[in-house]
């Protein structure tokens, strides 16, 4: 019986080592595929594919270095330059190949520029949580209650902020409007474009009745005070509570998909981009959704999220996964794609944004 417990405690400790070894190597191969993507442009990666084990790491080393040469100021650059000299012990005293041994003020200085730059990106990373925070504050409801509709809004940054824009206004006793978009690129510069961009929103959409005239003129405001190659995609809807039709304008924006009892239909697709051509025309779609019925839109950090192998979600995974939502209200439908979408990237970190937007009519 003892030589069984001390068995078992044996098994469970060795399965429990295994355990940490497995998530050991698995984040040491997420590290080195971060520092890789960030440092190394995508002709270097490539090139790196080509070369075997040992080029390939001394390759990696000597790019990544340059690399992190040519973003540090120049001063800390000629500072990172010198310690790692005098680390490496490259200095020849007087001409006399006596090297010496400059290891400790070496590794002094490289320890000083790192904490230089530590210090930076703590100062940045506390930046970013206070425009996380005030983000988090501009976001409306998760679920706005809007007579006759159930609506679920869902957004989630892949950096500390993010360039989703999630949108939600009551009009008037009997209108809403739901606005989702996707503004290019992420991080700091597309969360300053999103706020603007719900800025823009919030003082024209109550001025604004016809819906197209509305998507033209956030347009309009857009290229004649937004930055050049900035854009974002944007579908704008409006619901009643006296009917169950959706009217939107879709502009550059991904093609909603309409959750019905036997099929899954995505709707056409809409117009260009806000901020890439003035006097831009848009023109209106129109959904009807009965009990039962849902309408989806999401931005492309479903579509193309990864796993740990590389796998994109991908619109058929995408798709079959809708066809499973009819019935739901929209709140259970948004938990249930979150859950799948989780378990399929599990810890792999999200290369975009991603956002959703449901809306399901109640009644029978």
């Amino acid at each position: 019986m003892r030589k069984d417990r001390k068995t078992y405690f044996r098994q469970a400790i060795e399965t429990i080592k295994e355990s940490f070894r497995q998530v050991e190597r698995k984040h040491w191969r997420g590290a080195v595929k971060d520092l890789r993507e960030f440092y190394l442009t995508p002709e270097e990666q490539e090139k790196l594919k080509k070369k075997g084990f040992v080029i390939r790491w001394l390759l990696l080393a000597w790019w990544t270095l340059q690399s992190m040469i040519k973003r540090l100021s120049p001063v800390r650059g000629v500072f990172l330059v010198v310690g790692l000299v005098l680390l490496l012990g490259l200095i020849d005293v007087g001409g006399t190949g006596d090297k010496g041994d400059f290891t400790v003020p070496g590794g002094l200085i490289i320890l000083f520029i790192l904490m230089l730059e530590l210090k930076d990106k703590i100062i940045a990373k506390d930046e970013l949580k206070e425009g996380r925070a005030i983000q988090s504050m501009l976001m409306p409801p998760e679920s706005p209650a809007f007579p006759g509709w159930s609506i679920w809004l869902y957004s989630s940054p892949a950096n500390d902020v993010g360039g989703d824009l999630i949108d939600y206004l009551q009009l008037d006793k009997d209108r809403a409007m739901i606005a989702l978009g996707d503004v290019a690129g992420k991080g700091l510069p597309a969360a300053l474009m999103m706020a603007r961009a719900q800025s823009t929103l919030h003082a024209l959409a109550p001025e604004f009745l016809d819906i197209p005239t509305m998507v033209g003129r956030v347009n309009d405001v857009f290229c004649r005070d937004g930055i050049k190659s900035r854009f974002a995609s944007l579908l704008y809807a409006v619901i009643n509570a006296g009917n169950n039709k959706v009217s939107f304008v879709n502009a550059g924006h991904l093609p909603p998909a309409v959750v019905k009892k036997q099929s899954v239909k995505e709707a056409r697709k809409g117009g260009i981009a806000i901020g890439l051509k003035p006097d831009t025309t848009y023109k209106q779609q129109e959904l009807t959704l009965n009990a039962g019925e849902l309408l989806v839109v999401y931005s492309d950090g479903l579509t193309e999220a990864q796993n740990e192998a590389g796998e994109f979600f991908g619109s058929e995974r995408t798709l079959a996964l809708f066809a499973q939502l009819y019935g739901m209200d929209a709140p259970t439908a948004g938990k249930a794609i979150l859950a799948e979408y989780k378990k399929f990237v599990e810890d792999t970190p999200p290369s975009d944004d991603l956002s959703l937007m449901i809306l399901g009519r109640k009644g029978k």
